[in-house]
């Protein structure tokens, strides 16, 4: 429940955080940086940051039982697994601590 917290959190600063332009400068605008955002990660943010409970609910309404089994059997879940483990990487990228984690297990490559 926390991380659903946190993920959702993340989606509302996304739209204020501070992007480079094409020309190498800050672009602080905020409608250009929500376009961006909108066209960037938005849609893997905002599905990640739902709850997985809540998705199969919908499902479960949405579809009769054999559908949602199929839709299951297909991997949604491990799908979205797999998004939240892309989300949480981008989260932790942005660190200097975490970059600096990683570049210390690329010093032997």
């Amino acid at each position: 429940m926390i991380i659903d917290v946190i993920f959702f959190i993340d989606v509302v600063l996304s739209f204020f955080t501070v992007v480079f332009n094409k020309k190498g400068i800050y672009e602080t605008n905020l409608k250009t940086l929500a376009i961006l955002y909108l066209k960037g990660w938005f849609f893997v943010d905002f599905t990640t940051s739902i709850p997985y409970y809540i998705i199969d609910s919908i499902l479960s309404i949405i579809f009769k039982k054999d559908k949602k089994t199929l839709l299951l059997m297909v991997g949604a879940p491990r799908l979205y697994r797999l998004l939240r483990i892309i989300r949480i990487f981008k989260i932790l990228g942005s660190s200097p601590k975490f970059k600096k984690l990683v570049s210390y297990f690329d010093y032997g490559t």
